[in-house]
This record gives C-alpha cells, sequence and structure tokens, in this order.
C-alpha cells in the first residue's frame, strides 16, 4: 500500500515550491539589499555603543554590582539603545534599495519592537508592575500580528492564543537569558542568521532582511558586550532582542505549513526555551518567586562547571548555531515525521542536560545551611576525591589548616582541579596553623609531612620557605570585596554608629574615608565566624573578601560589591595558590597546569610591591593589579591607621617585567614618605 504524500498548504501570497527556491532567483536587487542591511546595522551598532555608554555614565544608567548579577563594576545598561536604533536606521537604507520591505510588516515589527523597548527602558530606571510589562508586551505582539506578518492559522483564536503566548514568552526568555556578559547578544546573532537563512530559503526577502539588521546590529554590539563586558542590554535591548527572534520566528511561518511552521522556530530557539523553561521549574520546586533573581540559569550553573566565562558563551553560542542547523536541515526536508521526532529528541536531549546541569552545578546554599565540609560534625579527616583506580593511583596529601572554612576552601578547590588528575586520589589532613601570615603549615609542607597545600594568596607570608615551591596561581576569579548586613542596607545607608565588622586594617581604613559616622571593628575569624556575630546582632553589617563568600555559596547574601576606586583590594586577593615541595618535581609539574599566566603575573607585581615596602599582609596596605590591553596597570594604598591618611597612586608597565613594576611603584610611595607610615605599623 502507498502511503499518500504529506500535504504541503502554501499560504495566500506563496508561489508553487516557494519553500524550496534558490535564493539566487531572489533578485539582484534583493542580495545587495540583504547585504546592505546587515553592513549597516552593524556599523551603526559599532559606532553607537561607545556613544550609548557615555551617555549611560553620565545620565546614571548604571547596573550597580549586586549578589544577583556577575559584574563587579557599576556598568551601563543603554546597550539596548544602540540596537535598536542600529536596526531602524539599516531597514531605513533597506527600504530604499529594494521594494522587498513591505511597509506594513517592516511598520509591525518596527512599531511593536519600539514598545516593547521603551517599556524595557523605562524599567531600567523605574521599576514597573508586572502587569504593565506584561500588557505593553502583548499590545507589542498584537501590533506584529496585525500587520500581516504571520499565516491566517495564528489568527484563529486558538492560534492567536499560542501566537501571544510564543512572542511574550520568548521576549522574557531572552531577558532571563541577559545573565551573562555576551550571551544574550550573541544568541541573537546565531539565531538570527538562523532564522534570515530559513526565511531566504522560504522566499521570504523581507523577513531575511529584518533578520539581517537585528544579526548585525547584534553582532556589533557584542564587540563591547563580550566577557568582560563594558555595556549591557539592559531590560529594553534584552526584551527587544527577544521581541524580534520571536517575530521572526513567526514570520518564517507564513509558507509553511501548520505542522512545520509550529516546530521548526521552536527548534532554533529551543535554547532560550530551554533556559526559562529550566529556571521558573527549579525556583518553583525550591518554593522561589519566579521574578526574584539569581545565579540559577542555565548559563550560571554551565559557567560553574566550565570555570571560564568566555568559555562558556562560546559553548552556548555552539549549541544554537547546532540547533539552527537541524532546523535549516528539517526544513529542506520537508517531512513532518521527521520534524516531530527530531523536535522530540530534542526536548529529551535538553531534559538530560538539565538534569546534568542540577547535579554538577546545584545553586549556592544561602546563610545558615551545612555546605559540604563545614558543618561542625564535619570529619578531622575528608574522604579522597578523585582517583577511583587506586591500583595505579598516587595518593596527595592536601594540609588543610585545622578550621570549618579552610577544610572547606580546601575542597571547593579541589572539586575544581581533581578532574584534571584522574591517576591521583587527594587526601585531605588537618594541620596546625591559621590565620594570615603564619608558617606552621609551610613547615609541615616542607617536612613532608604533606605533599601539596592550597591557599588564597592573600594570605600567603610574602616571603615562602626555602623548601616550599609556588606551584601555580589560579585563574582570578573576584578579587574584590563585599558587604554583607542583616538588613540588607548599603554601606551609605548604615544607620548612624552602626558597627562594621572588619577583617583587616586594610579594609577599616578605606572605609573610614566614606563614613566616619560608623564605628569599624576590626574582628578576627573566618566568614562563618563573622556570620555568627552578625545573626546575634553584634554587628549591623561587616566587610569580606568575596571570593570568601564563594567558597561557602553564600552569594544571595551579598548586599554590595566594593569597586576598587572605593576599597582596594588585598595584593593577590581572588586567586589561589598551589603550594609544593621543592624536590618533587613530578608533583609540581603535575600541577603546574593550573598555573593561569596572566594571574600569576599580576599577582607577582603585587607581592613585590609589599615585599620591597617590607610590610605584612595585615598592614593596612592594599595593592591591585589589572590589564588594560597588553599594559600591566598597578595601583596601591598606603595609610596610617592612626590618623586615617592615605598614599594612593599607580604605575603601568610591560607585564613580563612585573617584579620590577612592583619595585618602582613602591619606591613611588618611598619618596612621597611611606617609611613615616610604616613606622607606625610595629
Amino acid at each position: 500500500m502507498t502511503l499518500p504524500r504529506p500535504s504541503r498548504r502554501l499560504c495566500r501570497d506563496s508561489e508553487p515550491n516557494s519553500r524550496h527556491r534558490d535564493p539566487t532567483r531572489l533578485g539582484r536587487s534583493v542580495l545587495v539589499s540583504f547585504l546592505v542591511t546587515f553592513v549597516t546595522a552593524l556599523a551603526v551598532a559599532l559606532l553607537l555603543t561607545p556613544v550609548c555608554r557615555r551617555i549611560a555614565i553620565r545620565t546614571g544608567f548604571v547596573a550597580i554590582p549586586s549578589a544577583k548579577g556577575i559584574h563587579r563594576e557599576p556598568t551601563p545598561v543603554l546597550g539596548g539603545v544602540a540596537i535598536f536604533f542600529a536596526v531602524f536606521f539599516a531597514l531605513f537604507v533597506a527600504g530604499g534599495f529594494s521594494g522587498a520591505l513591505p511597509k506594513m510588516r517592516a511598520l509591525g515589527f518596527l512599531g511593536g519592537g519600539a514598545l516593547v523597548f521603551v517599556m524595557g527602558v523605562i524599567d531600567d530606571r523605574v521599576d514597573l508592575s508586572w502587569f504593565s510589562k506584561l500588557l505593553g508586551q502583548i499590545v507589542a505582539a498584537i501590533l506584529l500580528l496585525a500587520s500581516d506578518n504571520a499565516s491566517g492559522v495564528f489568527l484563529t483564536p486558538g492560534g492567536l492564543v499560542l501566537s501571544l503566548l510564543w512572542l511574550v514568552g520568548l521576549a522574557n526568555a531572552m531577558n532571563f537569558l541577559d545573565n551573562m556578559d555576551g550571551v544574550c547578544s550573541g544568541i541573537t546573532v546565531v539565531v538570527a542568521a538562523v532564522l534570515g537563512a530559513l526565511a531566504l530559503l522560504a522566499g521570504q526577502p523581507e523577513t531575511a532582511l529584518l533578520a539581517g539588521a537585528v544579526c548585525g546590529a547584534s553582532l556589533g554590539f557584542l564587540r563591547f558586550n563580550f566577557f568582560p563586558a563594558r555595556i549591557f542590554l539592559g531590560d529594553g535591548g534584552s526584551l527587544f532582542l527577544g521581541y524580534s527572534l520571536a517575530s521572526l520566528g513567526l514570520m518564517t511561518t507564513r509558507s509553511m505549513d501548520f505542522t512545520f511552521a509550529l516546530l521548526v522556530p521552536v527548534i532554533a530557539l529551543a535554547y532560550p526555551i530551554f533556559d526559562i523553561t529550566f529556571v521558573s521549574v527549579t525556583r518553583v520546586a525550591r518554593g522561589q518567586s519566579l521574578t526574584q533573581g539569581g545565579r540559577d540559569h542555565t548559563s550560571h550553573r554551565l559557567g560553574r562547571l566550565l570555570g571560564d566565562a568566555r568559555l562558556t558563551s562560546v559553548t552556548i553560542y555552539a549549541i544554537c548555531a547546532a540547533l539552527g542547523a537541524i532546523a535549516v536541515g528539517l526544513h529542506q526536508i520537508a517531512f513532518p515525521p521527521a520534524t516531530i521526532v527530531t523536535f522530540l529528541a530534542v526536548a529529551f536531549a535538553f531534559f538530560g542536560f538539565g538534569m546534568r546541569l542540577s547535579r554538577s552545578a546545584p545553586v549556592p546554599k544561602p546563610p545558615g545551611t551545612a555546605a559540604a565540609g563545614v558543618s561542625p560534625s564535619s570529619p578531622r579527616r575528608a574522604p579522597p576525591i578523585g582517583g577511583e583506580d587506586l591500583s595505579q593511583s598516587r595518593t596527595v596529601r592536601v594540609g588543610c589548616r585545622d578550621n570549618d572554612f579552610c577544610r572547606a576552601q580546601t575542597g571547593s578547590l579541589l572539586e575544581r582541579i581533581a578532574g584534571s588528575h584522574p591517576k591521583i586520589t587527594f587526601e585531605v589532613i588537618d594541620l596546625p596553623g591559621s590565620g594570615e601570615g603564619e608558617h606552621p603549615i609551610l613547615e609541615a609542607l616542607g617536612a613532608g609531612v604533606c605533599d601539596l597545600h592550597l591557599r588564597a594568596v592573600r594570605e600567603l607570608p610574602i616571603g615562602l620557605p626555602e623548601d616550599v615551591v609556588l606551584a601555580a596561581v589560579t585563574r582570578r576569579n573576584d578579587p574584590f570585596d563585599v558587604l554583607i548586613a542583616g538588613d540588607g542596607q548599603l554601606l551609605e545607608d548604615l544607620p548612624e554608629d552602626a558597627i562594621l565588622g572588619v577583617e583587616s586594617s586594610r579594609v577599616a581604613v578605606q572605609l573610614k574615608s566614606f563614613r566616619e559616622d560608623i564605628r569599624v571593628q576590626k574582628m578576627k575569624g573566618t566568614i562563618d565566624r563573622l556570620m555568627q556575630h552578625l545573626s546575634s546582632g553584634e554587628i549591623a553589617a561587616f566587610v569580606t573578601a568575596a571570593e570568601d563568600v564563594e567558597t561557602l555559596g553564600w552569594e544571595e547574601s551579598v548586599v554590595e560589591f566594593f569597586h576598587p576606586d572605593m576599597v582596594l583590594p588585598a595584593a593577590g586577593q581572588g586567586c589561589f595558590a598551589i603550594l609544593g615541595r621543592a624536590g618533587d618535581d613530578e608533583l609540581i609539574e603535575e600541577f603546574a597546569t593550573h598555573d593561569h599566566l596572566v594571574s600569576r603575573q599580576v599577582v607577582l607585581a603585587e607581592r613585590a610591591f609589599l615585599r620591597e615596602l617590607n610590610v605584612k599582609p595585615t598592614d593596612p596596605v592594599a595593592v591591585h593589579g589589572r590589564f588594560e590591553g597588553e599594559t600591566l596597570v598597578l595601583e596601591a594604598m598606603l595609610a596610617d591607621e592612626i590618623s586615617g591618611a592615605i598614599l594612593r597612586d599607580d604605575l603601568d608597565g610591560d607585564p613580563s617585567e612585573e617584579d620590577e613594576l612592583g619595585i618602582r611603584l613602591a619606591k613611588l610611595f618611598i619618596a612621597d614618605g611611606a617609611r613615616d607610615y610604616i613606622a607606625s605599623y610595629g
């Protein structure tokens, strides 16, 4: 029995076999217009984004660092303005080259996009209610649908509901994904290119022109938004991009049958759909509000697994590109059963991916919950990590200071590096010695009591024992200091005479210059001890290093990140050191693979500054290095704790001469009278 061929119902304005029309037959003017549209949008975005950045800084359109985000500096949020006007201008130019862009459809697309964009910009400045934003998005969707931008099946009662869910849902899905540098804009570049290809293959030059404008504008903006981002999209930008992709996906269905039209754009846009679904389900399961921000998105979890923001973004781009290739292939095959099977396979693959992310990269636990290795009931000797085949493994003893926090710190770093050493079994052993600058644990390492010691660089003494080798300096994470307050108040909002707990003179003297009316109290102990003081009401807030907060997974407790202009970090803050024993060359070489050259250069320059001044990490002195292009910039602070006077200066130079740079900066401080300050340190 011969099965009937699947029907290919065409929409009212399509031609026979338009789905398979050769793009070269679209006409020279259309192809030229497509190229001009893409290049124009790209050029305008490249030129306009820096302008928007300067305007945002002057007008206060900036995102303030918080625990809900990953950025650590105030960052402009008017990137969406550059993208919107780049798309608008490119489409205006394209209209002069070809008649392939019907005014009705273009106006419907831009009108709805403008409404979503403006409401998002307003929301960036003044928080709008969820109802106002939803109503605006629905009106924008109706403007698009009313301008002949979708096939008739989507204008039936059931199809209309589906269209509204598609447009509003995807706009918010991309807004959800605007949580890591370059993710939202990069996904848009990839998916818009895919949808443009689908439009060309379907014989829809007007849709292809719109896709080219969105793709070009997003690519130009990505130049400034990729990690580390110098400007953010803002809600206006992310909602506009989400609306644009949803609109393009809907437009590509105008010459396809219903089943085909429904599933192909879903596959092309599967990643943002997966992210918003995954976040919504996991938040509901935790009893958390869907609108409450947090670092629980798929990009955040993937970033914790990969350990690199750039690699995370590129991985997500690759996933979207693969899905786009599948969507284009299905469009060409034009066989609905294959599309349905592929859709189910993609859904199943994402389900497995979500389960893996939930297990391997869980959401950090809030304060008050036991973290692995932190509970007082933790064993004195931690179980081995890694190295399942013990017959071929070398057991490496990792020396750890004898307190709960340091065991958590050691365990956290081991979890990051153990996978790179499958033939090694790690055994964590407790050793005496705690606090900054103490030598007993380093002496135990040199004497062979342990084989490795993992420690925050900022806590290391400036002069290491001769029998201890710095095998590696890990990639620098957050080098900044953070504020944790009982009532969630910023530093400027703390009441007069409030007690602020700090761990070092370095932080105390810098904060006093901003708030002379509060009582800054130095307190000994690790971050978990400071949290106990906060919970008991002894202090109103405390300041600690961001790296310590991340060790315990307490990022959600952070109220404020302090920019280096306000609180300059300690030397080496944000980096961990892997220390080995001199003579154990094989082990040192094994772990040297974790050495991050850029971070090592910065750390050596910072420590050279302290060494030349002959000061200790516990003294009121700070130094922070950063790269500006190929130049290493070193900024330092030295203070008189009694008078509150502060010396501050910076110097830049060749990163290959990191020691010399630190020494030269120290000599500048000496010339300014630093010895008089240091003499009072004792």
